[in-house]
């Protein structure tokens, strides 16, 4: 069963095998879709309406935002510290002034006047406890390297009880188990300008691939200004046409096929071969430390060498995890009893990103908990891999 619609600018096919009937498919293929509406909802630039923009419009208080909106922007900005600026959510208002402010179907142009485009991720705060965002001075957010990730990410999760399927977000896409004959689904790669041609295919299952390039929105006027811009140097480059990221997350693939062509040349194959996901990885855990702490607990971190590995161990005394839950914490997607996290329920990515960043790095990662009394996650890293 295969079905489209049109979101956050961009085709989105949604493929499933099943043997469940017409009518749970479908229901379950319309939950998907409207994964895309809600994370456009949140986190559209060219809507003044929407949750992202109407946060941009209060300075120095903070704002409670939905999970859609926080997520992607909270990644956002961890992947702003791992490339020190290169990728910048803040580079709205200079989108805006390149051209790129019209919404694809009204076809009206956006234009935040009072948004000051000389700012940084160093312009937004956010508390991970609370969930609010504040903005210290008049800006435009845009979300359009993580969003469209992290909506296929949604939709997957909403399809994951299928055999197999395929969402497809204008190319970009995750697809999930084995396809109608089951074997891996074969996922060929686009010819830039020569759109009837693939220049390479790929085999994947249960992972995500996202591509970034120069090709995909330019300036009417301007042949060298495209859509990806260095927010240093408010120019785009043009060293290279695209770049394809795969990882096991559409968010993921989506951040980072973009900062691997915003570095260009020898940089970008470098990161391509080694994404250097570690910094990340404790960012993840810690964030969920602070979410389910107390004002009044706290958080240690401890690190320790053995055995020629690096142990880092962090200890929150949160609200912990339950014995029905601990077991599947690393699951793809899973959420652990509502009842308990409140309105600090996220999407279930994040301890699953974290192990496959651990394991990656040829690393370890366990957890310990007990619910009411804190929770201990010690991670294992070696100090040295061998060649």
């Amino acid at each position: 069963m295969k079905k489209t619609k049109l979101y956050m600018d961009t085709v989105v096919d949604i493929q499933v095998v099943t043997e469940k009937s017409k009518e749970e498919a479908e229901e379950k293929i319309n939950r998907a879709f409207h994964a895309f509406h809600k994370v456009e909802q949140a986190c559209s630039r060219f809507t003044p309406s929407s949750e992202l923009m109407q946060a941009c419009q209060i300075v120095g208080t903070p704002v409670e935002i939905s999970p859609y909106l926080f997520e992607p922007l909270s990644f956002a900005i961890e992947v702003t510290k791992m490339t020190d600026g290169l990728f910048d959510p803040t580079v709205g208002k200079v989108m805006e002034e390149h051209g790129f402010n019209r919404h694809y179907l009204t076809g009206e142009y956006i234009e935040s006047v009072s948004a000051d485009s000389v700012s940084s991720y160093h312009d937004i705060v956010l508390n991970h406890q609370a969930r609010t965002v504040t903005i210290s001075k008049p800006l435009v957010i845009d979300l359009g390297a993580v969003a469209k990730g992290f909506a296929i990410d949604l939709a997957a999760q909403e399809l994951k009880e299928f055999e197999g399927f395929v969402v497809n977000a204008g190319g970009d896409l995750f697809a999930g188990g084995y396809d109608e004959n089951g074997e891996l689904w074969k996922i060929g790669i686009q010819h830039p300008y020569q759109k009837d041609r693939i220049i390479d295919t790929i085999e994947i299952s249960n992972e995500a691939i996202c591509t970034s390039g120069s090709y995909e929105r330019k300036n009417r006027t301007i042949p060298d200004l495209h859509h990806l811009v260095n927010p240093k140097t408010r120019c785009s480059p043009n060293e290279w046409v695209s770049s394809s990221i795969i990882a096991p997350f559409a968010m993921m693939a989506d951040a980072f096929s973009t900062v691997s062509f915003l570095l260009d040349g020898e940089k970008g194959k470098m990161l391509m071969e080694d994404l250097h996901l570690k910094g990340l990885l404790f960012v993840i855990i810690l964030d969920n430390a602070l979410k389910y702490t107390k004002e009044n607990g706290s958080i240690s971190v401890k690190s320790s060498k053995k055995n020629s590995r690096a142990i880092i161990e962090i200890i929150d005394t949160g609200i912990g995890i339950s014995n029905t839950d601990l077991p599947y914490i690393f699951d793809r997607y899973y959420r652990g009893d509502k009842s308990r996290t409140r309105h600090l329920e996220g999407t279930g990515l994040g301890l699953s990103i974290a192990e496959w960043i651990t394991q990656s790095h040829s690393g370890k990662i366990r957890i310990q908990s007990k619910e009411g009394e804190g929770t201990h996650v010690i991670i294992s890293l070696p100090l040295k891999l061998k060649s």
